[in-house]
């Protein structure tokens, strides 16, 4: 009878475990270019089957939801923009994507742990740098680009710059893990390489420069669990020059941005920014809906879109362009839920950036830094992509699931280290010997 229920047991953990790897892919985007209705078909089944699991463990799942209650709200305030939409048919559509997002994000924090959530995400995007380089070697013409950047790779994605940015998120993945006793370290550097090497194939230098800032944070992170004085000395360092670094870099940003050859307006990001504001200001506490801003249907990408065109440099942009999204995540949040989803965003970082710093102060295990390297990477895209809570990426629900498993006495339990010493246990004193009767 125990080994059936062991054998169930078991099988249960197969299916999950292949269920994580296929819904990790599937908001990796690797099923975008097989065609709209196999997407659709991976879209539904994925959440139909989150929905599945989390009712099998929903004590589990409440437990997890009060771990970052601003969080939660977040997404309800996101999931009821519809009520003051402009366009709430279209609300009422991208609000699925919530659902979609949270219900997988959920699963993974109350399912598996840090170090498991590492893996999945290390092995999934195995997965696509493999078929990805496949694409590109054996189906150039579906694998590399054919315009403007001829010979980048783009891979399984429609544009080389998603292939980079997976690229990037995978050698986050693998960093951790080459340094995890546990783990295979030899197949973590195969993976950490075949990310670097996509990344070099893309020809994308953000790429490149973004994964070494990831390599200094990951080794800095480390610095934390220095109880000493060299920590005080370090952070003190850092911290008194950044400061007055990031004076000079935004007081001269257009002579530094056009000494390295590049375009002051981050062709045409800052114009965007502008405009963004501007409608902001006009409807600042809860925004304008969950994905009516850029929607095709609205007005307001295309007078985003003439904010940039006939601003120098960018003058190859036609008439009618019209930008998909305002490339910066913190705008793009205020323009669908505004100053209050904002607000709920910040709380839920805050309390995410506590604990991550506590967990890596009291523990000693590899994946716990994971997240801060995850933190950078999705702080340094989030600066000029919009990685939050746009359509359905992976990106927000890495931080949705590492928010909620981050909470303490959670899934996870970590003792607190003692301060005193454990009391030696007191020496046992020979009993004497009993005289029979």
């Amino acid at each position: 009878m125990f080994r059936l229920s062991f054998t169930r047991e078991r099988a249960i953990a197969i299916i999950e475990l292949i269920f994580a790897l296929v819904g990790v892919f599937f908001f990796c985007k690797g099923f975008t270019e097989m065609g709209r209705s196999i997407n659709t078909l991976f879209r539904y089944g994925v959440f139909l089957a989150s929905c599945i699991f989390l009712a099998m463990r929903w004590r589990m799942v409440a437990y997890t939801l009060v771990g970052d209650i601003p969080l939660f709200l977040l997404h309800i305030v996101a999931f009821c923009s519809f009520a003051w939409s402009d366009l709430p048919a279209v609300t009422n559509l991208q609000v699925r994507e919530i659902l979609y997002m949270f219900s997988f994000s959920v699963y993974l924090a109350s399912r598996y742990s840090l170090r498991e959530q590492t893996m999945l995400l290390a092995w999934t995007l195995e997965i696509a740098a493999l078929m990805s380089a496949f694409y590109a070697v054996v189906l150039p013409a579906e694998g590399q680009e054919q315009g403007k950047f001829a010979g980048a790779w783009k891979g399984i994605y429609p544009q080389k710059n998603e292939l980079s940015t997976m690229m990037t998120l995978a050698a986050a993945a693998h960093l951790p893990l080459i340094f995890d006793p546990k783990y295979n370290r030899i197949w973590a550097a195969a993976g950490l390489g075949l990310s670097l090497f996509m990344i070099l194939m893309t020809t994308s230098k953000s790429g490149l420069i973004i994964f070494i800032v990831l390599v200094i944070s990951f080794f800095i992170s480390r610095t934390i669990r220095w109880r000493n004085l060299a920590m005080v000395m370090i952070f003190s360092t850092l911290i008194g020059l950044s400061i007055p670094s990031t004076i000079i870099f935004v007081t001269n940003w257009d002579p530094i941005i056009i000494g390295l050859g590049r375009d002051p307006t981050l062709t045409g990001r800052t114009d965007i920014w502008g405009y963004s504001f501007t409608r902001i200001a006009e409807r600042p506490w809860l925004g304008y809906g969950r994905g009516v801003f850029w929607n095709p249907r609205s007005k307001y990408p295309a007078e985003a879109g003439m904010a940039v065109v006939g601003v120098p440099p960018v003058n190859l942009m036609s008439v009618t362009y019209a930008p998909p999204h305002s490339h910066n995540g913190v705008v793009d949040i205020l323009l669908e839920v505004g100053f209050v989803g904002l607000g709920l965003f910040i709380l839920s970082f805050l309390l995410m950036v506590l604990r991550l710093v506590k967990r890596i102060y009291i523990t000693n295990t590899p994946e716990e830094f994971f997240p801060i390297v995850f933190l950078t990477f999705f702080l340094m895209y989030n600066f000029t992509e919009s990685l939050m809570m746009r359509g359905e990426n992976i990106f927000w629900i890495y931080y949705t699931a590492i928010a909620y498993s981050l909470r303490l006495g959670g899934q996870e339990v970590i003792e607190e280290p003692r301060i005193l010493p454990r009391p030696e246990p007191p020496v046992e004193q020979p009993k004497a010997l009993s005289r029979g009767r």
